[in-house]
Formats: structure tokens, C-alpha cells, sequence
């Protein structure tokens, strides 16, 4: 038997879960959708793709951790956008590629959020992951990971 692309996800993420879950504590959860912090935290994706696309480096870089982008580069925020912006240029579409996680509400009030996206930059297709830190109204950026061919040439 088959399986699509989409129900292989689906079970990457139900696996992660469920592996996560069998851990001392159960610090995350598949999301859905429509939860508020998910949909603060896809308004948090279209800014940053929007960020990107009309390079505006640093307004995405204040909503970012200074280690946002450690998992994928060494470059400080503004320089790793300007990069990306040049190997891949503007977003055209995207759409999330997987359920989102949801960690559990910490005591400080914040919660974790976690999307996966197929975005389609002009220069080719790419997936990535955003992990996000929701606090009350604010939305830091806290990880970053992207897989595209056209950042390695």
C-alpha cells in the first residue's frame, strides 16, 4: 500500500506526538487550525513571508529571537534574509504542509507553536518549518529551518 504525501505527514506528525507524549511529561499536541494561537501564529508566517518578499529585514528581525536562525545559519537575522531573498527572491504562495503542534501553556503564559509549510518562492519550491513562542498578543519567531535546492547553488 501507498501512501500520499499528505497522509505521510499527517503520520510523521502523529508519530512525533506520540513518541513526544510517551516522554516524562506531554509538552505537545497536535493543533488545530482554527485555535487562536495557530491562527496568531499563520498571521506570524504571512508577515514573515511578507517581510521577506518586500525586504523589510529588519521589521522580521524584531519579531524573531536572535537564535531563530542558529538550526540553519550562522549569519545574523537581516544577512541570512538578504541571502534567502537573493537565492530564492519573493514567496508566490504557501501553504502549511502539516497539522501545527502546540506546546502546553508554560507558567509564564507563553505557548509554543509549531507550522510546517510548502512555500513556492519565484527560484523553486521550499520547505519550512517555523517554530513560534506566542505571548498573550506577541508572536517571537524562536526557530527557523528551510530546505530548498535553490539555496545550494
Amino acid at each position: 500500500m501507498q501512501l500520499g504525501a499528505f497522509s505521510r505527514r499527517r503520520l510523521t506528525v502523529l508519530s512525533s506526538v506520540v513518541i513526544a507524549g510517551c516522554g516524562r511529561s506531554n509538552t505537545i499536541r497536535v493543533g488545530e487550525p482554527n485555535e487562536p494561537v495557530v491562527v496568531q501564529a499563520i498571521e506570524a508566517v504571512n508577515r514573515f513571508h511578507s517581510g521577506v518578499k518586500q525586504e523589510r529585514y529588519q521589521d522580521t528581525c524584531q519579531a524573531a529571537d536572535s537564535s531563530a536562525f542558529l538550526g540553519t545559519t550562522s549569519l545574523p537575522c537581516a544577512e541570512y534574509l538578504v541571502y534567502l531573498h537573493q537565492k530564492l527572491d519573493g514567496p508566490v504562495n504557501a501553504r502549511r504542509s502539516q497539522l501545527p503542534t502546540i506546546g502546553d501553556h508554560q507558567s509564564n503564559g507563553t505557548i509554543r507553536v509549531g507550522l510546517d509549510y510548502e512555500t513556492y518562492y519565484e527560484h523553486g519550491p521550499a520547505d519550512e518549518h517555523f517554530e513560534w513562542r506566542i505571548e498573550g498578543k506577541g508572536v517571537i519567531l524562536t526557530s527557523y529551518r528551510v530546505k530548498a535546492d535553490a539555496l545550494s547553488h
